[in-house]
């Protein structure tokens, strides 16, 4: 007897179940999808997020008049890594109108008869927690806090790979998943490659939004869109933080004819004022976790708005060690040990 091969792992598009694309809000955040949002310390991504977040809670029009498809008020899962919930986000919600019964927290894991965090692998824990609120929304703020210990962000295939479960939520349960990071160092930089991390972050995700300082106006922020997979881009969104201690809020000020593009050349608050230091201190953050493919690196550095020659400056500062993965491997780099003192002699290679 013979075994046909035809079908196994693969479909006719002509199979496929025709849907459309539903809205969290129109134009900026797309239903079921994974969703960047990128910004610098101090210009109010967690409020921004949490002003979206409390008016999906309680079924109100986003900041632009228009609706969420979701139907009425709904629930939101998130996972907070750098705020408490006390003295920050139940404020915060609280001050945006929102109402936080329908929010759920999600603080540990069991692992191995143990309270662990959770990292973004946990994909089964949270869509328990979906189940649970109704939610249409997961908030992941910061991304860097829930990755799963030595997870490299600069490789892209690994990132890729790790952002599957994410994906995969968001697709099985209809509920949105929002990253927020932090921006790269070094500014001229095309701002959809701004988030730290590698390209493949980005190109995952469906959506982006960049929050910035306002170069018309310091006082003011600026929300834009770096993409958009299902249509137009949303128009530019102005805002400011209001309100004290933890309850602020953001007050949002209507459109703006500012775009992204605008804002790539440093528009906004310079993001580096020493370029030497900012580069050594990649390269510190880029090797803590161990040796890194110089190769690797060197994509890496160009992403993150750094000349090769400067890094290569800056690791002779720092001692950075250059030696082969084995006998048939690439070069890699890593930081000094104990017994290393002199400056890494092998980067003056060339390499």
């Amino acid at each position: 007897m013979t075994t046909s091969r035809e079908s196994i792992g693969s479909m006719l598009l002509s199979e496929a179940e025709r849907s459309e694309v539903r809205w969290l809000w129109p134009g900026y955040i797309p239903l079921g999808k994974l969703v960047m949002v990128d910004g610098d310390p101090g210009v109010g991504k967690s409020t921004l997020i949490g002003d979206i977040v409390a008016r999906l809670t309680t079924g109100r029009e986003m900041p632009d008049g228009s609706r969420s498809e979701t139907d009425g008020p709904a629930g939101v899962v998130m996972l907070a890594g750098e705020e408490d919930a006390g003295d920050s986000i139940l404020p915060r919600m609280e001050a945006a109108g929102g109402d936080s019964r329908r929010v759920r927290l999600r603080v540990s894991v069991r692992r191995e008869y143990s309270d662990q965090s959770p990292t973004i692998e946990d994909a089964d824990h949270i869509a328990d927690d979906i189940a649970r609120s109704q939610a249409r929304a997961v908030v992941i703020d910061p991304f860097s806090e829930f990755l799963v210990s030595g997870q490299s962000t600069i490789s892209d295939p690994e990132i890729r790979e790790a952002l599957r479960p994410l994906r995969r939520l968001a697709q099985e349960t209809g509920a949105t998943v929002i990253v927020v990071r932090h921006l790269r160092k070094g500014a001229n930089k095309r701002m959809v490659h701004a988030g730290a991390g590698s390209m493949g972050i980005i190109g995952a995700a469906r959506a982006a939004l960049l929050c910035d300082r306002n170069p018309a106006n310091p006082s003011e922020r600026l929300m834009v869109v770096t993409k958009n997979s299902y249509g137009p881009e949303g128009a530019s969104q102005r805002y400011r933080i209001a309100g004290e201690r933890g309850a602020v809020r953001v007050e949002w000020l209507g459109p703006s004819e500012v775009r992204a593009h605008e804002l790539e050349d440093g528009g906004g608050a310079p993001r580096t004022a020493k370029p030497k230091d900012d580069a050594a201190e990649w390269i510190a953050a880029r090797l803590a976790e161990g040796p890194v493919a110089t190769t690797a690196l060197q994509e890496a550095a160009t992403g993150d708005g750094f000349a090769w020659p400067t890094v290569r400056r800056a690791a002779e500062r720092l001692c950075v060690v250059r030696q082969k993965a084995g006998f048939q491997g690439g070069w890699e780099w890593s930081l000094p040990g104990e017994d290393d003192h002199e400056p890494a002699k092998m980067i003056m290679s060339g390499v």
